[in-house]
């Protein structure tokens, strides 16, 4: 249900802003909508009243599907693997890591903080790119080999915008909640855990990173190079943003909460995210500002290599930093 109200908000975007506005009051209708508003406006009138009824047998005829269908092959199958279960001692040595991977990937199966998370991460990306694309016609067809800096750093902007204490590396230790104290006391190395931890969240954040930013590269007509470089610039930042805000949950990290939005709203809330989120875009779109000016105004060899290097150097120390750090981390809970 979280997947269908998701795909059915981006389609309304879509066609809201792909439409004729001269025409858009007449001409197109979405189908069913129309019927519902009479229902509404009018209930008692034909129209409506036969609508209601179509409603009720659609209702009914689901009821009678999954009692008759649904239900039964649930109930079925929950049988079957409390019959089996016995038998899975045999895949007992499939590995330590294989079953850490499993459990964390059940932590992320609550529509809920998923939705949350998006919602502050994800989603606000996806809009204002429909809203730029499909309405105001954003085109980057123009740009070209000599720009592939420009979007390698627009892909870090891009992720550090994302990747903020609202996404899932900055909650993922938490959600182990008191499990934690229990995985700590297996004989097992502290670290080699969370550092599991940070690569799962790192690769699934990176993926749906990724996908998103090739979308964007086609939507804009970016060339293929550029598109390669914003992908490129999309996993460093994921990596870089992952870290800050993954250490940042360790800091403040809370076992005892019952409701993810406690989570979300440590140390700053829905306001700092909110200005993180602000001055990520002024900050990154100065500097991408900036970094188109200089490639067009000066030899562009020699721009993107001092922006590489202007781009490495923090890097590696950030990551040194955080390398050190966890080196040295108390991991007392």
């Amino acid at each position: 249900m979280t997947g269908l109200s998701m795909i059915a908000m981006f389609a309304a975007i879509f066609v809201m802003n792909t439409g004729d506005d001269s025409r858009s009051t007449n001409s197109f209708i979405i189908l069913g909508f129309a019927q519902l508003h009479q229902t509404v406006a009018d209930p008692l009138s034909i129209e409506s009243l036969i609508t209601i009824a179509i409603m009720l047998v659609i209702v009914v005829i689901l009821g009678l599907f999954m009692q008759k269908v649904l239900l039964p092959k649930v109930l079925s199958g929950a049988n079957v693997q409390q019959v089996r279960k016995p038998k899975r001692k045999s895949h007992q040595g499939t590995g330590m890591n294989r079953q850490f991977i499993r459990y964390n990937l059940g932590l992320l199966g609550n529509p809920t903080l998923l939705m949350q998370s998006f919602s502050m991460t994800i989603f606000p990306v996806c809009i204002f790119t429909l809203i730029f694309v499909f309405q105001d016609g954003f085109n980057l067809s123009e740009l070209t080999a000599q720009d592939a800096g420009v979007t390698f750093l627009a892909g870090i902007v891009v992720a550090v915008m994302t990747i903020n204490q609202g996404s899932l590396a900055g909650i993922f230790i938490s959600l182990d909640r008191q499990n934690l104290s229990f995985i700590k006391s297996l004989p097992i190395e502290f670290k080699s855990y969370l550092w599991l931890k940070f690569k799962l969240i790192t690769s699934l954040q990176g993926a749906v990173l990724v996908v998103l930013s090739v979308g964007l590269g086609l939507l804009t007509k970016l060339a293929w190079l550029d598109i390669l470089t914003l992908a490129l610039g999309v996993i460093l930042g994921n990596i870089l943003a992952s870290l800050y805000n993954f250490t940042r949950d360790w800091r403040l990290l809370d076992l005892t909460w019952t409701n993810a939005t406690q989570l979300f709203n440590r140390g700053g809330g829905n306001m700092l995210i909110g200005l993180v989120t602000f001055g990520s875009i002024v900050v990154g779109a100065s500097l991408i500002a900036a970094y188109i000016l200089l490639v067009h105004a000066y030899a562009p060899l020699l721009i993107n290599a001092v922006a590489l290097i202007l781009i490495a150097v923090p890097s590696v120390a950030m990551l040194w930093h955080y390398y050190r750090y966890w080196q040295k981390v108390n991991l007392a809970l």
